[in-house]
């Protein structure tokens, strides 16, 4: 009799344990499923900038800076070069930050607007590069973007 009682009790605790974990399981679901709809909802742009918790960013001059610096350092360039490709990513890293800002108005636009703006700022800093750096400029491009993608 005391084997039975015995058997019955291990019986029910590992059923119990099973279900317990089932649940967790399925909680852990259905978390990944909000946090995957919301991830959705925000890249929509349905999500107000207010309530995502905001990171502080850097000015548009520096931003800038950063990247012209790395150009300088991957191309080579002299003065002339740097002051060009410093205007063209200060002028496009002004529209970006003015286009992500009004990204809610402009929501059908925004894609083609940003890539219209990446694309502008290309024409101008290929112009002030010689043929060479262009190259080396494109591969650069093709690296940083291999190197985003695999994170």
């Amino acid at each position: 009799m005391k084997k039975w009682i015995f058997v019955a009790l291990l019986v029910g605790l590992v059923v119990n344990t099973q279900a317990y974990a089932q649940k967790r399981a399925g909680n852990k679901e259905k978390n990944q499923k909000e946090v995957q709809s919301e991830d959705k909802i925000q890249k929509a742009g349905e999500v107000k900038a207010a309530d995502v918790p905001q990171v502080q960013k850097k000015s548009v001059e520096e931003r800038a800076n950063i990247i012209t610096q790395s150009l300088v350092e991957v191309l080579k360039l002299n003065a002339d070069q740097t002051r060009k490709v410093h205007a063209a990513n200060v002028l496009a890293t002004k529209k970006i930050d003015d286009l992500r800002e009004n990204r809610q108005e402009k929501a059908k636009t925004f894609k083609t607007e940003i890539k219209a703006a990446y694309d502008e700022r290309d024409m101008q800093i290929k112009a002030a590069l010689t043929p060479e750096q262009v190259k080396l400029y494109e591969e650069s491009k093709t690296k940083f973007r291999e190197k985003r993608n695999n994170k």
